[in-house]
């Protein structure tokens, strides 16, 4: 995706965006944060480059305020906090987010959450004001296989951003990042120490694009695989309450060495809280499967197995087997810490 001036009349066709991907490289460091053994920041959403594209365009005084307008819901709750605090350290402080649809005409810019058409519904479809000089920004944090938008087909043609899980998209959505740490442990516990079971899996989506079930039910001919959720067997239950989700996650991690970190699509650079919040923030070895350079390029070197190095399910039960065996191998996969 080309990024587009706020001051220009471009627009970004979703349709495009998605079936055609540009493949220029995007420079990681350029959003990063310090990182320790639990600063890896799950489900965190970072606007990339905002200063810079803000700064350059609708700013035309320092006392201008720009309006960014939440015209839909982030599965229930605000995409953005309301206000201005969410932008007093940058180099551009003066925006402001409001999400009182009345103030359209108001708004240079209009975010919408379009992962679902009922986030439009919701609100009784997209606005029916639109100024010249108004920017819509196309927000999805899901894979664009649940992007749903026929029902408004004029959407496809009105975004001049998006901001999206791609590293192409104009504003950048991270699950999570890391960087170098400036003060690295010498010294690394021993990540096998407690760990008595080997594999996990917490589950709600049973049947999914990506046949992830398909894979794990060849490999649990190999090897023993814990289901917890909806499609399993165990009682690992997602909950409103962050503090009991937590919970959940980081007694599977003292237990288990290895989680299946399987998305239910494999997309471009789509990947999620699956890995960072489940697995690497809780210190368990995660096991991934999709587009290879997904994981190369968004997580730690060497942080990770992938099912693409082994040539079907059984060999990767073996290696897991030999994991088990070998602490000295395993620990290897968090050597990246003392970086």
């Amino acid at each position: 995706i080309k990024r587009n001036s706020i001051n220009s009349n471009t627009v970004v066709n979703i349709n495009t965006v998605f079936e055609n991907p540009n493949t220029a490289a995007v420079n990681l460091n350029t959003a990063a944060v310090n990182l320790s053994t639990a600063d890896v920041i799950a489900k965190k959403e970072v606007l990339d480059e905002t200063d810079d594209i803000l700064n350059k365009s609708l700013v035309t005084n320092t006392s201008d305020v720009i309006k960014i307008l939440l015209w839909t819901r982030c599965f229930g709750h605000r995409c953005l906090p309301l206000g201005t605090d969410a932008f007093k350290d940058c180099d551009v402080p003066h925006c402001e987010v409001i999400n009182n649809r009345s103030q359209i005409e108001q708004a240079q810019v209009v975010m919408f959450h379009t992962c679902t058409v009922n986030n439009l519904n919701d609100v009784g479809g997209p606005p029916k004001y639109r100024s010249p000089s108004q920017k819509w920004i196309f927000r999805c944090s899901e894979p664009p296989t649940n992007i749903r938008l026929r029902k408004y087909p004029g959407m496809s043609d009105a975004f001049n951003f998006t901001m999206t899980t791609r590293l192409d998209s104009d504003f950048h959505m991270y699950h999570g990042l890391y960087t170098i740490n400036p003060n690295p442990p010498k010294v690394l516990p021993d990540y096998t120490r407690g760990k008595t079971k080997l594999v996990a899996w917490i589950v709600s989506h049973c049947h999914t694009r990506s046949r992830r079930e398909v894979y794990v039910q060849k490999l649990q001919e190999f090897i023993p695989v814990d289901i917890y959720g909806r499609c399993g067997w165990l009682d690992c239950p997602r909950s409103k309450e962050a503090v009991e989700e937590y919970e959940c996650f980081k007694n599977v991690g003292a237990t288990y060495k290895f989680y299946l970190s399987f998305e239910n699509s494999d997309c471009r650079d789509y990947v999620t809280e699956k890995v960072w919040r489940n697995a690497i923030m809780m210190d368990i070895l995660p096991v991934v499967r999709g587009f290879y350079n997904n994981f190369k390029t968004i997580l730690p070197p060497g942080s990770y197995i992938h099912t693409n190095d082994f040539p079907n399910p059984e060999a990767l039960a073996k290696y897991l087997k030999y994991l088990d065996k070998n602490d000295t191998a395993y620990n290897e996969y968090f050597s990246w810490k003392l970086t």
